[in-house]
């Protein structure tokens, strides 16, 4: 009984870190897509009075 119980508090542990590893990957993947989303050239497009783009 002793023994199952030591496997089954193995198995708990290894998922619990696996868990908390694939959160880790997860954000920090989250963060550098918005850092690059949040790099590059901003560009605004001026509208005429009529709601149409300059041409």
């Amino acid at each position: 009984m002793e023994k199952a119980r030591k496997k089954i508090a193995a198995c708990v542990i290894t998922v619990l870190l696996a868990a908390i590893v694939a959160g880790l990957v997860y954000y920090t993947q989250q963060r550098q897509q918005a850092q690059e989303h949040n790099r590059g050239t901003l560009v605004i497009k001026e509208i005429e009075d009529d709601g149409h783009g300059i041409e």
